[in-house]
């Protein structure tokens, strides 16, 4: 008969998650308000800076992770550019419709996506940049560069200087 009262106390403790220390300790099970008093419990002190350390950290490294997501993502884009350059068409039957003619010195030019054509017998022709001739703008994908204080956009071998009173890029010889 004290076996099975014994057994049916200690299920009872089991079941509603007091353990065997609620038996041992007058207080609950936690030795008294030691436990309490020292800002354990949920929504203590501690416990409260505890949790807000860990979301700070957890914010700080999404944060990294993202950063770092963007320049990779960055990488793969000035690496697929490059292949796309090296792809370039170095002849077109008919030129794309978001080229631009451009006249220069007599010379009728077709610049499209930092390319420059001209018109052969059969189709276009990509040749060299014509010094001095002038764009109104230039790829997103061209490389920003500052030569002796000066700002310049390269774009496949070709130099541009912009002009901000006249809002158009000219092509210029290497700045070096």
């Amino acid at each position: 008969m004290r076996k099975l009262f014994t057994t049916a106390i200690l299920s009872i403790f089991m079941v509603t998650g007091l353990g065997a220390s609620a038996l041992a300790a007058p207080g609950g099970g936690h030795g008294g308000k030691h436990h309490q008093s020292r800002g354990h419990k949920q929504g203590g002190k501690h416990h409260k800076a505890k949790v807000k350390a860990k979301k700070a950290h957890a914010k700080a490294h999404r944060r990294a992770h993202r950063k770092a997501e963007r320049r990779a993502h960055k990488a793969e884009r000035r690496a697929h550019k490059r292949y796309q350059r090296a792809q370039r068409a170095r002849y077109y039957k008919a030129m794309p419709r978001a080229h631009r003619r451009v006249v220069h010195r007599g010379t009728p030019y077709y610049y499209h996506d930092g390319g420059w054509y001209v018109r052969d017998r059969v189709g276009y022709v990509l040749v060299s940049s014509p010094v001095g001739a002038i764009v109104v703008d230039v790829p997103t994908w061209a490389e920003r560069r500052v030569v002796r204080d000066r700002q310049y956009y390269f774009v496949d071998g070709s130099w541009y200087r912009y002009e901000p009173a006249r809002r158009h890029y000219v092509v210029v010889t290497a700045p070096m």
